[in-house]
């Protein structure tokens, strides 16, 4: 396990972009090949999953081509903090978060000290 917590593919895009934004990109297309444009503009598919400014950090970081996503059991409890940790890197507040996402105000106050702490437990 690295620094961002996530290993592999994720890892560096992870470092390239932030965790948040790896773990969008396996929530949305984890378990599937994508394709990662030599020259990413808005209309191609990475950039409408992660932004176009994401979409050109990840291209610099891993080059074009086609691209594994891994699943990183994106699902349960697992999904949940990575949107709540998603969620707060947007700026929401922790209520906000709670509503959104689905859990309890206290969990989204124990995701936010685990980023801060950088120990989020991205995978059970």
């Amino acid at each position: 396990m690295t620094e961002t917590g996530l290993t592999g593919v994720l890892d560096f895009i992870a470092q390239a972009t932030s965790v948040a934004v790896a773990l969008e990109l396996a929530c949305k297309v984890g378990g599937t090949e994508i394709s990662i444009p030599k020259n990413p503009n808005l209309d191609s598919p990475l950039s409408k999953i992660v932004g176009l400014e994401n979409a050109l950090k990840i291209t610099k970081e891993i080059g074009h081509g086609r691209l594994l996503i891994p699943m990183a059991n994106m699902r349960g409890e697992a999904a949940r903090r990575a949107k709540a940790a998603k969620l707060l890197d947007q700026g929401l507040s922790a209520p906000e978060v709670a509503r959104t996402v689905g859990i309890h105000e206290r969990t989204v106050r124990r995701v936010r000290k685990r980023i801060k702490e950088d120990t989020l437990p991205l995978f059970d």
